[in-house]
């Protein structure tokens, strides 16, 4: 009862905000979906007449600059088709679809806020801005970690919507990819699930490995909580 006791008033509070938020996790009753259309990602349609000669013009390319290349995706952008091609490391090289072997740096901000702005054709972009740095709504995690897969490229153009849902829509100008789209319901499923069952605190994830230790001694407390608990019923339904 001792250790139970000290054990819950130092991790308690801890544990509790882990079991809530992990609830959340799994998006009970829908309450973290606005409703919000989803993006309208441009189509692309391949004509099989000649594709085997544009993928192997692809890779010939890729190859001459020194990528392995494991994966080759066509992007259509501004009338335009681009090829991404990334290695087994996920590293990625952006070329456009033409004869040449000309890397692609990087796609005009007005261009890109032309096609954002097409992906969301019943609302109006209130406010844009190029974000060069990761904040509290788009940060970077490390690849092991939950969500850590996902790439968070520096720059991105940020699109606010005013639409009910007051959408945002990240957009990588290297690419020209979609990255992250938030409204007002994820917004809110940041603070809630991720801040609270993760610890996703900027302070704390740029000062690793102190976020990591902080996780592990978290966790530790929530464990012999959970023990302490669990020996103290197992003692008294032996005493029934």
């Amino acid at each position: 009862m001792r250790w139970h006791h000290w054990l819950g008033l130092a991790f308690g509070l801890l544990l509790l905000t882990w079991i809530v938020s992990g609830l959340l996790s799994v998006n009970p009753w829908q309450v973290f979906d606005s409703g919000a259309p989803r993006p309208q990602l441009a189509k692309l349609v391949l004509v099989t007449d000649g594709q085997h000669d544009e993928t192997r013009r692809a890779l010939h390319c890729f190859n001459a600059a020194g990528l392995q290349v494991r994966e080759l995706e066509w992007r259509p952008m501004g009338g335009e088709t681009f090829v991404l091609a990334r290695d087994g490391a996920g590293r990625g090289r952006l070329q456009g679809a033409s004869a040449d072997c000309a890397p692609f740096e990087a796609h005009e901000l007005d261009a890109l806020r032309a096609a954002g702005e097409s992906m969301l054709p019943d609302a109006r972009v209130s406010g844009a801005r190029l974000q060069s740095a990761y904040d509290w709504y788009y940060y970077d995690r490390a690849t092991h970690s939950m969500t850590g897969h996902v790439g968070r490229p520096l720059p991105v153009l940020v699109l606010e919507f005013d639409d009910p849902a007051a959408s945002w829509l990240y957009l990588d100008p290297k690419t020209g990819a979609l990255v992250q789209r938030l409204d007002d319901h994820l917004r809110v499923k940041r603070w809630l699930f991720a801040l609270l069952h993760s610890w996703d605190w900027k302070p704390l994830l740029d000062r690793r490995p102190l976020w990591d230790a902080l996780l592990i001694l978290g966790s530790v407390g929530g464990l012999l909580v959970s023990l302490s608990g669990a020996v103290l019923g197992w003692r008294r339904l032996r005493r029934q």
